[in-house]
């Protein structure tokens, strides 16, 4: 694991970068996988943030969840780091396409990433959620993280397009993975 963290620091050469993105990524060990988004942290730090958004957006688009969920946990607090603390709505903007991921633990990412952003920005999110028509099942564990966590985002019922009944459920159902997660 120390040398997935190492990585980070040499991602500079591209063949490092691609064997964290290829590789690494397909590592079954939790533990890996957390090295491996704080290894891309460190990438995008030396990088700058800003220029490093071509290779955020190319991992956000891989078939492998453990490269997607790399960058959406390995950037948070999205809002912390420089150039998405001055533009958040392009963290949002990167991350919110991820609440109907076909992966779980992808999901649950996105809605802790989303919940960080709103204590800061809940407008932002408020109005981000209100783009999100018909919760298909799948966004209701990211949209419940978001609006449980955070009162400012707003009540479910209040959002446009959403449907109360499943953000309720979708509450439920958060309540009861963050209670088996403490276990």
């Amino acid at each position: 694991m120390y040398s997935v963290f190492l990585f980070g620091y040499l991602s500079e050469d591209s063949d490092i970068l691609t064997f964290m993105r290829d590789e690494v990524s397909k590592d079954d060990n939790w533990r890996v996988q957390e090295v491996l988004a704080k290894a891309f942290d460190e990438y995008c730090k030396n990088k700058g943030y800003e220029n490093s958004i071509p290779v955020v957006d190319e991992w956000l688009s891989s078939d492998n969840p453990n490269t997607r969920r790399a960058v959406t946990e390995g950037l948070r607090i999205w809002t912390s780091r420089p150039y998405f603390k001055e533009n958040p709505q392009e963290a949002i903007k990167r991350i919110a396409p991820l609440k109907e991921d076909t992966s779980e633990y992808v999901r649950k990412s996105v809605g802790n990433a989303l919940r960080d952003i709103s204590r800061k920005f809940p407008e932002l999110i408020k109005e981000e959620l209100k783009t999100w028509n018909k919760i298909p099942a799948e966004v209701e564990i990211v949209n419940g993280v978001v609006i449980v966590s955070n009162p400012q985002v707003g009540d479910p019922a209040e959002l446009e397009g959403n449907d109360a009944e499943a953000d309720s459920e979708a509450e439920t159902e958060v309540e009861e993975t963050e209670a088996t997660d403490a276990e």
